[in-house]
């Protein structure tokens, strides 16, 4: 760190991010969006003011809803404590009103990635979008269903080997039922 701070220089630097990112295309916006959300900390609200400002611009846009629910699920803006151990913490009840909160967050993002996929062909999915309905189905309890949504993203993405680590890992939940997790063809 500089000992001293050219406080010119950087509200010279912040003013033209503000102009730049009024000027900025919805991809770019998305992918400034992308990389508030995965740094996080103070300025992580502007992941989730991003994403919607482009859903502003183009309310179909599949990437930026993908992004917000992905934003829900992590906790929101600003709503989680910035432990990477989020997806443990999810299903679990805590008293007063924290646990109603945690369902309206999760229906939350269950409708921005249900939008993503809606009207999207079989080809021309969203991965992130299907890799956040799979965490949804799975924080609900749901492990088959979960289970059939990532044998659909390694079908249709084969590819893409972290869903087959994360089916690995669903199927290891102990399940009261373990004959439901292998879902019928």
């Amino acid at each position: 760190m500089a000992k001293v701070v050219d406080e010119e220089s950087v509200g010279d630097l912040e003013e033209r991010m503000e102009s730049e990112e009024s000027g900025a295309s919805e991809h770019a916006l998305v992918q400034c969006a992308t990389f508030y959300a995965l740094v996080g900390g103070a300025e992580a609200w502007r992941a989730q003011s991003m994403a919607e400002r482009v859903l502003q611009m183009s309310p179909n846009h599949r990437q930026a809803r993908t992004l917000l629910g992905w934003i829900e699920l992590g906790g929101g803006s600003g709503g989680g404590d910035g432990d990477d151990e989020w997806d443990d913490d999810l299903g679990v009840a805590s008293p007063g009103g924290a646990q109603d909160a945690e369902r309206a967050r999760l229906e939350r993002a269950e409708r921005h990635f249900n939008e993503a996929l809606q009207g999207a062909t079989k080809g021309d999915r969203e991965l992130e979008a299907l890799m956040g309905h799979a965490k949804i189905l799975e924080t609900a309890g749901e492990l088959a269903q979960a289970v059939e949504v990532l044998n659909d993203v390694t079908a249709h993405f084969a590819w893409f080997v972290p869903a087959l680590a994360e089916k690995a890992r669903v199927q290891v939940i102990p399940h009261p039922d373990p004959s439901t997790l292998n879902p019928k063809p």
